[in-house]
């Protein structure tokens, strides 16, 4: 049995003959690149002054429309020019206090002078005097042009609203309400099942806590490492999908901890009875200590449109619900691995009892994507991805693209499956009484509804707020 790799820079991928696998790709767009833009790019400056500086567009409109605040930059170092300010013409001092009382008394002056140039049609409103800015009020056009051409003024510009950074993943989904709400999985465990973790690795920072003492101590929030193989090739995680997966649900569920069981063993296969394993590990251990659902972000790359009720993860999902633990599956990323779209979910997503998570497009993307088997070209947020395999298995569907979590990106309904598992540990704080069957209905039945354009199928995309509102309310109809 072997793993075939494909080649290039467009996709790092695995396919399987007849045993499991991390389902995950990883991606570069062949243009451009997902880094987030501005939501207001600042407009140029296109009207000049006779003196001083030029008047930005979005500047001149905003005066127009009456009276309003803007921001004035003034020349922080007056009579020093550019060049010589670039080769350290003031360089620094050790005595920092009198540096920064002569910059304030420079700054002050400066202002003073624009101000009094500009006339009474401005004045200050917000006094920044550490800093060669400074907040005004302008009344009138006549006075924005009589500042911009004051001596010593550098820059005007529109105050910004400014929001918090959100990964981009965790804003479609809902997370950051969620949490806000206080849903975010606090003293709930999330388990794990793939190639371990690295939480040591190059660029993790505090995804996990402070594991530097291992698993289990401190704020780690890695409650257990297990090498279920007993090879020890796992623990190091050296492709990165398992950091990848198991960073997903901490930073889905920030208030999570994580059993982590690594199932895949030398030439990157998972076997059945490993995987079993786990499953076995989970449900003697989880129900005392609060696991509430497992991830396995693995399949075989087969094609399923009724459950496969004969199958072994079907009894052992059902014992897991059972015991109050949402199995949640990757539904495959082999949707055209044979050339034309092939519909139905891959094994062990088609067991009766999993949550089979299919993977979308967390946002707008001017690039197109190669996946080897199929290409999207400018999907928008909440595009099915191509490879991404569908049917009326699949319960739901999630984030699965350019996924960065624990320092890792992949893409892959991998990366779709454990924005799920967090959800559910978000739920269980927003209604601890739910069963697991209550956090099921409430995950596929809650958020926005999504076309599969290959077949024309409708699934809910994870939306965590809903859910959680949907569960609330069943609360308090129960109550």
């Amino acid at each position: 049995m072997s793993v075939r790799r494909a080649s290039g820079s467009h996709l790092v991928g695995r396919c399987v003959t007849a045993v499991l696998l991390v389902i995950g790709l990883m991606v570069v767009p062949s243009v451009g690149s997902p880094a987030g833009a501005s939501a207001h790019p600042v407009p140029a400056a296109t009207t000049a002054q006779a003196a001083g500086v030029a008047i930005p567009d979005d500047v001149a409109a905003l005066i127009a429309l009456g009276p309003a605040d803007i921001i004035v930059g003034i020349d922080p170092a007056p009579g020093v020019t550019a060049a010589q300010r670039s080769v350290g013409a003031q360089p620094d001092t050790a005595d920092h206090k009198a540096g920064a009382d002569r910059a304030a008394a420079v700054y002050a002056t400066q202002k003073h002078s624009a101000l009094a140039h500009a006339g009474p049609g401005v004045r200050t409103v917000r006094e920044l005097d550490a800093l060669p800015v400074q907040v005004v009020r302008v009344d009138t056009p006549e006075a924005l042009a009589a500042l911009a051409a004051a001596p010593g003024v550098t820059s005007l510009s529109v105050p910004a609203v400014h929001h918090k950074t959100v990964d981009a993943d965790l804003a479609l989904i809902h997370q950051p309400e969620a949490q806000q709400a206080g849903y975010a999985g606090a003293g709930v465990v999330v388990a794990v099942v793939d190639t371990g973790v690295d939480y040591l690795r190059t660029g993790v920072g505090g995804a996990f806590g402070d594991c530097s003492q291992g698993p289990g101590t401190g704020s780690c929030r890695i409650d257990h490492l297990v090498d279920v193989t007993h090879t020890g090739d796992l623990d190091v995680d050296p492709d990165g999908h398992g950091t990848n997966v198991s960073g997903t649900v901490a930073k889905t569920a920030p208030g999570s901890h994580l059993d982590v069981y690594g199932v895949f063993g030398t030439g990157g296969f998972a076997q059945d009875a490993d995987i079993l394993a786990a499953l076995n590990a989970i449900a003697q251990t989880g129900p005392a200590r609060n696991v509430r659902a497992v991830n396995l972000s693995l399949g075989d790359g087969t094609f399923h449109t009724t459950e496969c009720t004969a199958s072994p993860y079907s009894s052992a999902f059902s014992s897991l619900r059972a015991l109050g633990i949402l199995p949640i599956v990757a539904a495959g990323n082999s949707a055209y691995s044979l050339g034309s779209f092939q519909t139905g979910g891959s094994s062990p997503a088609c067991a009766t009892g999993a949550i089979r998570v299919g993977a979308v497009y967390p946002q707008n993307f001017p690039d197109t994507f190669y996946w080897g088997q199929c290409t999207d070209t400018a999907p928008l947020a909440d595009q099915l991805a191509c490879f991404s395999q569908g049917g009326s298995l699949v319960s739901l569907v999630a984030p699965g693209v350019l996924i960065t979590a624990a320092g890792v990106t992949e893409s892959g309904t991998s990366q779709a499956a454990p924005h799920v598992a967090g959800a559910v540990a978000d739920l269980v704080t927003a209604n601890p009484s739910a069963t697991a069957q209550q956090i099921a209905e409430a995950l596929t039945s809650t958020g926005r509804s999504v076309t599969d354009t290959r077949d024309n199928r409708v699934v809910h995309r994870l939306d965590i707020a809903a859910a959680a509102t949907a569960l609330r309310e069943a609360q308090g109809t129960a109550g």
